[in-house]
Parts: C-alpha cells; structure tokens; sequence
C-alpha cells in the first residue's frame, strides 16, 4: 500500500496484533496464580501433574489473600497484592504513604503454577502505547492455554473423593488470574472482557465515523437490550417447547459447558418436533388419538421429522438435515460414549449448537422469533462475549506452553493478504457446497 496519511506518515503495508510487541525477546520464569471457586480439601502441597507428555510444577493453597487498595473490583484491577503474606505488604512504607484503605479478601484454594513468560511482554503491561493491551492479550492466552492443566488436576482430585463440591473449570468459572514476576511483579489478568465490566457497556455510535460534528462523535448510549415496560408485557407463553432449552445452550457455550450446550440444543429440537407434528395431528385426529400416536414414536425423532414434513408441506433442505443429524450424531456420541468436549474442540460444538438454532428457525417458522435470534441487536449483543476474545496462537513445548505471534502462522511464502483472499473465497461458498 505504502499510503500517506494527512499527517505525512506512511501507512505499513500489513498489520497484526502483536506487532508492537518484541517476540524475540527472552522467556522469563514466572508463576500464574488462580483462585478456584470452591475447595479442595487437602493440605498445601506441591505437586507435579502431567499433561500431553509435559510435566507441570504446581503447588495448592488454601491461605492466600488478596489486598486491595482503596476499593474492590471484579477485575481485580486494584488488587496490588496476592499471596500468603497481607501484613509485609500492608506495612510497607510506600503503601502506607498512599493513605487510601486496604482490603483484605481470604482466597479459596488457590493454584500456582510455574511457566515461562516473554520478558517484553512484561515490561510492555503498564506501557502508556499500543504494546500495553497487545501484552494483556498475551498473558490471557498464556493463562487460559493451562485451564486444561487445572482441570487435569481437578479431575484426579474428584475421582479420589467423589467430592460433591468440585468440577471441571473453564475461563466462566476462573475468569481472573495473578502472574506474578518478571518487572511488574504482580499483573492481574482477567481473561475476557465481561470480567472487568464494571457497568453495562457503552456504546460509541459515531466514533469512527468520518464527516461528523465533534458534538456527534462524542454522542454515546448505555446498552440497552429490552425495557422494563417490556418485560412486563411479555407473556412467557411466548415461549414455544424447546426455546427454554435453546437459550440455555447459548449460554452454557459463552460458559464453557460444551457437552451440556451439545444436549440442550438437541433436546431444543426434539421438543420443538414433538410440538409441530402434535399441531399436524390435531388437524386430523382427535386429541387421545394424538397422544397415542406420539407416544409410540417417541423415540424415533428422525421419523417424526419426516411425519411432520410430510403432514406440514414443508421441506427442509439438504444443508439443515445435515445439521440436525450432525447436532444428534455429537449428542449421542457425548451422552452414550461418554465424550467430553474440551476446550480445544469448542469451535465444533460452537458449529453444532449455531447450526441447530438455524434448523429450530427453520421448523418454527416464525419470522418475528427468528429476527430476535439472529439480527436484533446482534453486534452489541456479542459485547464482551467470553468465546470472541481475542488470542494469540499456543505451541506445546518440553518445558510447557509457549504463547506464538499471530504472524508465525503464516510461512515464508504466505501472506496475511494471501490467506485473506483464501478465507474470502471459502466463505463464498454455499452450504450446500
């Protein structure tokens, strides 16, 4: 491109986040600490867990705190302490210089787990320049790569004690975590931006619109999805048999649940088609008829599908077919075979439940429904979603995780352009292609 901008400064000719970070800098030793949200029973221990071959040094507190300087956040943005010794911190001199009042909170276990950081990374935290949130997107990756190795961890410790209390994490359940060393010391990370709200969003309209007033541009609004007078109004009947189970995997997605999203989402679909083909049959038979019927094919939900197409006139396409018998195929394989999703494999899940929603439109066939899931307020919906947060590639080494700039993914003879031009021509493609 090599453009000149207004000002005279010329414009690189491609661009990544992370650029202002130097990934060449040395790794340094560092410790990532987070607080579980219950209890392990057992006392403060080390310990040495393996995962995928690597061997990762651990150790389990239940004597930790947090101190806070002058107020409490979510984000732990004021926490200028973590650790097991509140009072060294507390009578320091240049804390008591501060004269503002400190905080104590007593932590739950507490896992600390060693690993290397990029030294630049660190230094670049607190930088008043772009480096600054381009490290924040460093240490969140870095952090929620070892959610597995928590969760390797809990797993061992809940098949010892079948303790009613403990289950496997995901970035919903520990969204803050502590590095501590490197120049900063101590940097509190939360992992997703809905962690450090401290109010509903903002919502800029104009700001990077070109050919508007100052007064314009500053023009800003509170998100704002529904209205009092509106909820008030609605009637829960709304609600058509599975819709309840269709919001829940959405949810439980954003909260790391795969394989309960996965079960919600088929069991959305299968109350939906047992609604349906019973609207079909009443046009037919008398209700005690109806009843029957149903209850004899009730575990035949493929042949219910075809019973409703076939009494409704409607035919699906071959692209939601898939997607249903792709959603099914999962939901078995996780309820029957004992599958449990992993972290890894949220994008598949992701595909299944999205898909599955499409095909719940699609049988509803109600217009107003379906514009309410999938376009109003889409965008500013989406704010602050744990599963769209940015993050930086991962290589499993010897020694641990190592966090990847976003530019090594591209060889010597690739481009970012050339790989753009290549998702554009993917996502051209039909469904039916």
């Amino acid at each position: 491109m090599n453009e000149s901008t207004a000002a005279g400064s010329t414009l690189p000719t491609s661009f990544a986040v992370g650029d202002h970070l130097n990934w060449d800098s040395p790794l340094v030793p560092v410790h990532l600490v987070v607080e579980l949200p219950y209890f392990l029973m057992l006392e403060i221990a080390r310990i040495d867990v393996e995962f995928h071959s690597i061997t990762f040094e651990m150790m389990i507190s239940d004597q930790d705190f947090e101190v806070f300087v002058g107020e409490f956040t979510d984000a732990r943005r004021t926490c200028g302490y973590q650790g097991n010794g509140p009072d060294l911190f507390e009578s320091r001199d240049d804390v008591k210089a501060l004269n503002l009042p400190l905080i104590r909170r007593k932590q739950r276990t507490t896992i600390y787990l060693k690993t290397q950081c990029n030294e630049d990374v660190l230094n670049s935290v607190y930088a008043m320049d772009d480096s600054s949130r381009e490290a924040f997107i460093y240490l969140e990756t870095l952090c929620e790569a070892h959610i597995p190795v928590i969760n390797e961890l809990v797993r061992r410790y809940r098949l010892m004690t079948y303790d009613y209390f403990a289950y496997e994490v995901q970035p919903w359940d520990i969204p803050v975590w502590h590095v501590r060393g490197g120049k900063p010391g101590h940097v509190s990370v939360p992992l997703f931006h809905y962690a450090s709200l401290q109010s509903r969003p903002w919502i800029d309209t104009n700001l990077l619109k070109r050919d508007v007033s100052e007064e314009d541009r500053a023009h800003r609004y509170q998100l704002t999805l529904t209205s009092v007078n509106e909820l008030a109004a609605v009637d829960s009947s709304l609600a058509v048999p599975g819709e309840d189970d269709l919001l829940d995997a959405r949810n439980l997605m954003e909260r790391g649940d795969y394989n309960g999203a996965i079960r919600r989402a088929t069991t959305a679909l299968e109350a939906l088609v047992e609604y349906v083909l019973r609207q079909e049959l009443l046009k037919q038979f008398d209700p005690a008829t109806v009843e029957d019927r149903l209850l004899k094919s009730q575990n035949d939900f493929p042949g219910r599908l075809r019973q409703w197409q076939r009494l409704s006139g409607v035919k699906l396409n071959d692209s939601t077919n898939r997607a249903i018998d792709r959603l099914r195929t999962l939901r078995h394989e996780v309820v029957h075979r004992g599958r449990r999703l992993s972290y890894e494999e949220r994008g598949l899940a992701q595909q299944c439940v999205d898909t599955g929603r499409w095909a719940f439109n699609a049988i509803q066939r109600d217009q107003t429904r379906t514009q309410l899931r999938e376009f109003t307020n889409m965008t500013v919906r989406a704010i602050a979603r744990p599963t769209l947060a940015l993050r930086f590639p991962v290589t499993e080494t010897p020694t641990g995780f190592q966090v990847r700039s976003l530019r090594s993914e591209f060889s010597s003879s690739e481009s970012c352009e050339d790989f753009i031009e290549e998702s554009t021509s993917e996502s051209a493609q039909t469904p039916e292609e």
